[in-house]
């Protein structure tokens, strides 16, 4: 899933470089026209965002749990000497100390990473578009 994420976001930068020197210099490229680079980019977003969705998701129900247990907790410390009040709580500790989450390169998988895709890919694309003195 993550190699997944890597490989799309690395060629996403590729495919919006060759679309930009389309659109700026009027290149032209024989094997790989606009339109494909077009379909190719909605096809490779198409292809992302439901990764995003099942990290957020997976983060949203995270939170349900802690929330749930931080819950139970508090009912079952009402009851005086329960060993299931003690374990729910080393249970909440254990996952505060140890949050569940995916990240890639240090950025948790959810649908905060579009606009940080999309920012990287725009940002890399410039870098390279002024290398070859384009812009």
């Amino acid at each position: 899933m993550l190699t997944s994420l890597c490989i799309s976001l690395c060629y996403s930068i590729i495919v919006s470089y060759r679309l930009a020197n389309i659109l700026i210099k009027q290149a032209k490229y024989d094997f790989f026209g606009g339109q494909l680079m077009a379909f190719s980019l909605c096809y490779l977003i198409a292809g992302v965002v439901p990764i995003m969705m099942a990290g957020q998701r997976l983060n949203n129900e995270f939170i349900i749990l802690r929330v749930s247990l931080a819950k139970m907790n508090n009912l079952l410390g009402l009851v005086l000497g329960s060993s299931v009040h003690k374990e729910v709580k080393g249970f909440l500790h254990f996952l505060t100390m140890d949050p569940l989450e995916f990240k890639l390169l240090s950025y948790p998988i959810g649908m905060a990473m579009l606009p940080t895709s999309f920012g990287v890919v725009v940002s890399y694309v410039v870098i390279a578009l002024q290398f070859n003195h384009v812009v």
